[in-house]
């Protein structure tokens, strides 16, 4: 709860309101602590490749710790995944390994006429942390912007993710909250002329 609390503040303090740097920097070494106690929860690893996401965008990234995850990565579900590289590309980690985890991620994409959409088969596995397919397809999309804004595969998902709606709206505030965020990230990164309607 902690770290995605420091996720919506930064969110908050870039789009709308001001937010004490002071509250900040203590959520961040807070969630810092978190990452130390290498506690034994089964979740613990994916837990922590949202941590240090969350690190990454505020401007803090653990690139020690990102190291540790991404030597488990074929551990990782595809959603961890996507953190995990939408992490290490915004801190500017290495090419080489930026190239091999977006093949992973490209890799495990289900790819269906003009749309394309995470079709993992966890069960309930996560279902704690939130899961589900379209806050995986909007995680991978984000997540392959960040490395190649013009990547051939990001319409595709943007349509996913449109489709994945029922009733014009996505099943909880976890999928609508990412499908926003990387539907509007794609449409800075892909759709910057404004259509001449």
């Amino acid at each position: 709860v902690s770290a995605y609390t420091l996720w919506a503040l930064h969110h908050t303090k870039i789009r709308v309101a001001r937010v004490p740097d002071g509250t900040i920097d203590r959520a961040k070494a807070y969630v810092r602590r978190y990452l130390e106690q290498k506690s034994g929860d089964p979740l613990f690893r994916v837990t922590a490749t949202f941590i240090v996401d969350v690190l990454a965008e505020v401007g803090a990234p653990d690139t020690s710790y990102m190291s540790q995850l991404y030597a488990q990565k074929q551990d990782l579900p595809l959603f961890a995944k996507a953190l995990l590289l939408h992490a290490m590309a915004i801190s500017k980690q290495k090419p080489s390994l930026l190239a091999e985890l977006t093949r992973d991620l490209e890799n495990q994409l289900r790819i269906d006429g003009n749309s394309a959409y995470v079709s993992e088969n966890l069960g309930d596995a996560y279902a704690v942390l939130m899961d589900s397919p379209a806050r995986s397809s909007a995680l991978a999309l984000r997540a392959l912007l960040v490395v190649k804004p013009d990547h051939p595969l990001g319409a595709k998902l943007a349509r996913g993710l449109l489709g994945a709606r029922r009733g014009g709206t996505w099943r909880s505030t976890q999928e609508t909250a990412y499908a926003l965020l990387s539907l509007d990230e794609y449409r800075k990164a892909q759709e910057r002329v404004v259509p001449d309607f």
